[in-house]
């Protein structure tokens, strides 16, 4: 996760994301219905709010709780959507550099 996505994360939680962050997360963010519904739902975001393919950080802002069921434990809300939030940012992060080595090797 980039430092500005991190920066933001309440002390209170940070060891309980980073415990999901290396079985759950990574599980969840390669599984092919989340990486489409994650894709399409922010292609549409950016189409719909004109905004620039690297505008992540609004769609998190404002699109987590779409996905809340990718992060089912809802016993602390807070865990919930920062949890959401980091399985769609790996997802996007994933999905962007796919697309720099296909671009970088001139694979279609």
């Amino acid at each position: 996760m980039p430092d500005d996505f991190n920066k933001n994360i309440p002390l209170s939680i940070k060891n309980d994301i980073e415990a999901y962050e290396d079985d759950f997360f990574i599980e969840q963010s390669s599984k092919i219905e989340i990486i489409n519904q994650v894709l399409s739902s922010y292609q549409i975001y950016l189409k719909q709010n004109d905004l620039s393919q690297n505008d992540w950080k609004s769609f998190l802002s404002s699109e987590w709780g779409s996905f809340i069921d990718i992060f089912p434990d809802d016993s602390d809300p807070i865990l919930q959507e920062y949890s959401v939030k980091s399985i769609i940012f790996t997802v996007l992060t994933n999905e962007t550099t796919i697309h720099k080595i296909k671009r970088g090797t001139n694979l279609k």
